[in-house]
């Protein structure tokens, strides 16, 4: 399992117990815990989107580059723009693929980090909340 793995399986693991407490939980203790758990990994989760980003741009950039290159060197052989484009298109879908996929990891990791940064700020709210009312508790017993 690759550390990017074990990172969204951790995560996956800590979203699922905080999905499945029930109404009423007031264990501040174990929330404060579970969000600083959480905010460590989304920090981690930071350098593999960045990293995701990067690659894919570079991807994007490499395509854009290559494509042009083809095109130019065909249409410097006498072959006319629209055919040159197709047959650039069929000589260089690899790296449409490669593209592709770059793009694919990256909008899957930035969708895992929002879906996340949500998460902690509903821990947060929860923890205002608790904090809140054990402080109006400590105030009327006084």
């Amino acid at each position: 399992m690759s550390e990017l793995d074990n990172l969204i399986d951790r995560v996956s693991r800590g979203t699922s117990w905080y999905s499945s407490l029930q109404d009423g939980y007031d264990n501040i203790n174990e929330l404060i815990k579970i969000k600083r758990l959480l905010l460590g990994y989304s920090f981690r989760i930071s350098k593999y989107v960045g990293d995701a980003k990067k690659d894919y741009k570079e991807a994007y950039a490499n395509r854009k580059k290559e494509y042009a290159t083809e095109r130019l060197r065909l249409i410097e052989s006498g072959t006319t723009g629209v055919k040159a484009e197709l047959l650039t298109e069929g000589n260089k879908w690899d790296l449409r693929v490669i593209e592709a996929r770059s793009e694919g990891l990256y909008v899957k990791l930035k969708g895992f980090q929002v879906s996340l940064n949500g998460v902690i700020n509903s821990i947060t709210q929860d923890l205002s909340i608790l904090r809140k009312e054990f402080e109006e508790s400590k105030n009327n017993q006084s």
